[in-house]
């Protein structure tokens, strides 16, 4: 479990979590293991600001993701477009 201050930071922290870097990441270290909150000792998620307009974009999109339909067949819950400017903004916000 991770305890999260409001709605936003949960997004936010949704969007970097399912970044084609992040998953990159965390694929070869999770194979065959729960997913824990150890993931954050290794991955190096920048805290929440909601100062910083590329944080709330994340939110955002993140937003996007989880009111998609359920039970489709695509198994994507972005289009590769917006799944484009997530990663573009997650390398972004990781590099500051």
């Amino acid at each position: 479990m991770l305890s999260l201050d409001d709605e936003n930071e949960a997004h936010y922290v949704c969007a970097v979590l399912n970044s084609r870097q992040v998953r990159r990441i965390l694929g070869g270290f999770l194979v065959g293991k729960q997913i824990g909150t150890t993931i954050f000792r290794y991955t190096g998620i920048k805290s929440y600001d909601a100062t910083d307009r590329r944080h709330r974009e994340l939110a955002t999109i993140s937003r996007r993701a989880h009111r998609s339909p359920a039970n489709t067949r695509n198994s994507d819950d972005l289009v590769a477009e917006e799944q484009s400017r997530l990663d573009e903004l997650v390398l972004a916000v990781q590099g500051d």
